[in-house]
């Protein structure tokens, strides 16, 4: 299994996320991943040693399987930005917030390789 997620490092396509570590510390209950990019499943599967980068994710929890894991580390983290503050006028009139909703996970757009 593994995250399909394209992305460019250091001017090379890659899109191929997968797990190569996963570290459970129930004192702290936390899990952290490392997902390691590969250009593809192909350079995936010729050499471990073809990584282009990783990226650490930490997880709440420690009830993990690789396969939740995986499941956990693509679920959406949005949250709201206030772009410009409600505000009242000397009338008393309130012209509400402006907001947006901003996606904070990396992962969350990416699509599973089973």
């Amino acid at each position: 299994m593994a995250l399909i997620l394209k992305t460019t490092f250091k001017g090379i396509e890659a899109e191929y996320w997968k797990i190569t570590n996963l570290q459970c510390l129930p004192l702290q209950n936390t899990t952290y991943i490392v997902l390691s990019l590969y250009k593809d499943k192909t350079a995936r599967e010729e050499s471990i040693g073809n990584e282009l980068t990783s990226k650490v994710v930490t997880l709440d929890g420690v009830d993990y399987t690789r396969e939740t894991a995986y499941i956990k580390a693509k679920e959406s983290k949005k949250v709201e930005n206030i772009i410009t503050p409600e505000v009242v006028d000397e009338d008393g009139i309130t012209t509400p917030a402006v907001t947006e909703e901003v996606e904070t996970n990396e992962f969350a757009g990416a699509i599973d390789d089973i």
